[in-house]
């Protein structure tokens, strides 16, 4: 008998206690596994069970052997191989393998070598599987447990594409089970039955999770698990769920789904290379809430409220909806998730539908428990492609309750930014239940498409504190003929809003059309009781629009304290009919805005050469006209 030093594979010391050392050749404390286990299992208390097998030699097992709770480790250099003959059947609930390769020749009598009866954690480290085809490492003739496969080797590639670790008959009547796959130290690959682990090019190791009957084969967080075209996206991202976050990779290729695509954990990061890596709705998919108004394709959160998820991205995707469905990309709650450079193009149409629903590239809603903290679209595109195909709208986000589709818990800082929105049947983005949130340099053009008179391009509802900033906004996709709409944007039921920068052309890549209003600040059209009330509306420039900036009331509440100052209307020549229409305001401001070459009777349309307030008691003004190069203020 050898006593010998060991530690742990984790790094745990282990009490000195007898190695007993299996050689084939008669050098060690016993020539078959069988002799060892049987001698350790007259030892009930007070000895370490540690079996060591000789590198290099090949070890027969015959019968069948009970290894449960024992450590079974390499000793000296070469990989020991445990190879399965007829009658082989290694019990192993509860056991540890490190360095050890296990072959199931096809010779093999029986269908698999392990036995994991007792349901117990099973751990390999550094270890090797070689089963030939239709035969398998691991089976159970009970409930199975966990078990854990860490570091194996590259043989995994050459040898698992014929047999596996799971033998699928011996499992499947059994609820569930959980795999651990922690990494590899070569370039293999692992297959449970028909499901292929792999690693890529770049050593990030792909972790397929396994569903039978409910088990779950999962991966730690440092690895990022990859999906190839016709693997499961759901099964990945379910197993990163279990062990609490990590990183997603959608490979090159298109990506069919007919079904919702659930992120519902924590700290998930998923991504793919851009437009190349395809996601494809082939069939109408279901809406699973109660109305469907939260559902997505890819979606973030449970649309019923019972999960809510912090902490999710998903960037470099497009999105193809072939067929009518939920939304494209959806956020239900939760903080801190982002969805960035992502592309959702509508393939089919995706208005309104006989049921009401209506669909968005990118919804985004609160809770039925929660608000929606600091969610974050940008770098996104939403777009058509085909006559006819378009999203009802691009971005929504909403906290609201009272008149649209949220819970009522608002939505906390969000942010649009620097996305590309083109050719939408209704409204490029809307807010409604928003608190100093961003919509930051957007492009968005042809947009609206439906001649309903009520289109908006940027909708601002019962929010406080939004910042519109910097968007470009143009090419009026059809004839107003002279009518309001389409409005540009539009802030109702909001204060302390602010639409600074913008620009507004109804013509500027060459189309024939205005836009109807620039920007309008209104009560009473949705229903809030909230006032639109100290707003900014601040050097936006206008240009080929029928009205630049409208006030107006639909009830005896009227806009206050409002700020105009200082705009551009008609910049480059095109034409604004009316650039401000007052249509019943109080404590309205207007600063020096600036208006082409026209005279200043035409500056404030409806009121003629000076500036009258029709129903508030205080109106301030200073009007500028082109006097030569200069400009002068009256």
């Amino acid at each position: 008998m050898s006593s010998k030093n060991y530690v742990h594979p984790t790094g745990e010391a282990i009490d000195l206690g007898k190695i007993v050392v299996v050689d084939t050749t008669g050098a060690g404390d016993f020539r078959t596994i069988a002799d060892a286990t049987e001698y350790l299992d007259t030892f009930k208390t007070g000895r370490a069970s540690i079996i060591g097998l000789v590198g290099g030699q090949t070890h027969i097992v015959s019968s069948e052997i009970n290894l449960r709770g024992i450590t079974v480790i390499q000793v000296g250099p070469g990989i020991p191989i445990i190879q399965a003959a007829t009658g082989a059947k290694l019990h192993v609930s509860g056991a540890q393998f490190n360095g050890i390769q296990f072959d199931v020749p096809i010779g093999f009598g029986g269908t698999y070598l392990m036995d994991r009866t007792l349901g117990k954690i099973v751990n390999f480290y550094n270890c090797d599987f070689s089963p030939a085809t239709g035969k398998y490492i691991s089976g159970s003739s009970a409930a199975p447990g966990t078990l854990n496969i860490q570091f194996f080797y590259q043989l995994c590639g050459q040898s698992l594409q014929q047999g596996g670790i799971l033998d699928p008959g011996s499992i499947s009547a059994y609820a569930s089970y959980t795999i651990t796959i922690v990494g590899t130290s070569g370039t293999g690959s692992l297959q449970f039955n028909i499901h292929n682990v792999t690693s890529d090019l770049e050593a990030r190791y792909d972790v397929t999770p396994y569903s039978l009957s409910g088990g779950l084969i999962t991966g730690l967080p440092e690895g990022e698990l990859t999906v190839a075209p016709g693997e499961s996206i759901q099964a990945r991202l379910d197993s990163l769920v279990a062990i609490g976050g990590g990183s997603c990779k959608i490979l090159p290729g298109i990506h069919i789904t007919d079904t919702n695509i659930k992120i519902l954990g924590d700290n998930i990061f998923v991504s793919g290379d851009g437009d190349v890596s395809v996601i494809r709705t082939v069939a109408d998919i279901d809406w699973l809430g109660t109305t469907g108004d939260n559902d997505g394709v890819i979606m973030v959160g449970d649309p019923t409220g019972d999960i809510i998820v912090n902490g999710v991205q998903v960037q470099e995707i497009k999105l193809e909806q072939l067929t009518t469905g939920p939304h494209g990309y959806a956020i239900h709650g939760g903080k801190d998730n982002k969805f960035h450079q992502c592309t959702a193009e509508a393939q089919s149409d995706m208005t309104f539908a006989s049921t009401a629903k209506h669909w968005s590239g990118f919804w985004l809603t609160d809770s039925d428990s929660d608000a929606l903290w600091r969610p974050i679209i940008r770098y996104c595109s939403i777009q058509q492609s085909g006559t006819g195909n378009m999203y009802a709208e691009g971005i929504h986000i909403d906290g609201d309750s009272v008149v649209f589709y949220g819970n009522g818990n608002l939505v906390y800082d969000s942010i649009a930014m620097m996305n590309t929105i083109n050719t939408i049947d209704e409204t490029a983005i809307f807010e409604a239940g928003g608190l100093s949130g961003t919509v930051y340099a957007n492009k968005i053009l042809n947009c609206p498409q439906d001649d309903d008179g009520t289109a908006i391009v940027i909708a601002i509802l019962g929010c406080k504190g939004i910042q519109v900033i910097d968007n470009n906004i143009n090419d009026s996709p059809y004839d107003s003929s002279g009518a309001s709409d389409p409005f540009v944007i539009w802030f109702e039921g909001s204060i302390r809003c602010l639409a600074v920068g913008n620009e507004i052309n109804g013509k500027l890549h060459g189309g024939a059309n205005n836009f109807g209003t620039g920007v309008t600040l209104n009560n009473g059209l949705f229903g809030f009781s909230q006032l639109t009330d100290q707003n900014m509306v601040v050097q936006n420039s206008f240009a080929n629009c029928n009205y630049g900036i409208t006030l107006s009331t639909l009830t005896t509440d009227k806009p206050k304290q409002n700020t105009i100052n200082p705009n551009d209307f008609d910049p480059i020549g095109g034409t604004v009919t009316t650039p401000i229409t007052d249509g019943g305001t109080e404590n309205l401001y207007v600063g020096v805005n600036r208006y082409g070459a026209a005279p200043p009777g035409l500056l404030f349309g409806f009121f003629g050469d000076t500036y009258t307030d029709a129903t508030g008691p205080t109106v301030y003004k200073q009007v500028a006209y082109p006097s030569g190069s200069t400009w002068v203020i009256i």
